[in-house]
């Protein structure tokens, strides 16, 4: 195994773990975030997030972090190994390095990714709760990959929406689709109606 698969795996064993997961997902999404940073996006305490950062910096997925002096304190703001961030321009790198994991690394991995999901449902009915409406049609309505579903489907359902979500991402105008950025979560939960959860 190279370098690089050894990284990503590494990286999904950090991502097993929700707190630990959304911390990732902040640095890989801005490119670097400091401790108070990340404790203020993800509503956390400064000491939770320094502990997570010490687990996270075992895996080696971090840089060193960049070092900014300050007038009484010394600011770090951490961002992911540059090796990283070159593997994930290949949208097949999750899948690669998820094959040859055990199946409870898989499992935990799945869960973690869920519970993450759910934050940013979260966070995205908050951020739209507090826009007017205008802002949030003009924010949400008026793009055409501006979708939202939740309800069981049979598999022709389920294709069929795939289909039309894939024919509005390709008829977008190119401009559009090079300069807008989406968060697309899909999700297929097999036998989530079956039982009640045991919490």
């Amino acid at each position: 195994m190279n370098t690089v698969e050894t990284l990503l795996r590494a990286y999904i064993e950090a991502l097993s773990e929700p707190t630990r997961a959304s911390i990732l997902m902040e640095i890989e999404q801005r490119g670097e975030l400091t401790a108070t940073q990340l404790a203020e996006r993800l509503d956390l305490t400064p000491n939770n997030v320094y502990h997570h950062l010490r687990v996270i910096k075992r895996y080696g997925v971090l840089a060193e972090p960049r070092v900014v002096p300050g007038p009484t304190y010394v600011e770090k703001y951490y961002r992911l190994r540059q090796e990283l961030r070159q593997a994930f321009k290949d949208p097949g790198w999750l899948d690669r390095a998820q094959q040859d994991l055990s199946l409870e690394a898989r499992q935990a991995f799945w869960c973690a990714f869920a519970m993450v999901a759910g934050q940013l449902m979260i966070r995205a009915a908050k951020q739209y709760q507090a826009m007017d409406p205008a802002q949030w049609q003009e924010t949400v309505l008026q793009h055409p990959t501006g979708m939202i579903s939740l309800r069981e489907l049979g598999s022709s359902q389920y294709q069929e929406n795939l289909e039309t979500l894939r024919a509005q991402v390709v008829n977008q105008p190119i401009e559009e689709s090079e300069s807008h950025k989406f968060v697309m979560l899909i999700a297929a939960l097999p036998g989530i109606w079956n039982s009640p959860p045991t919490l």
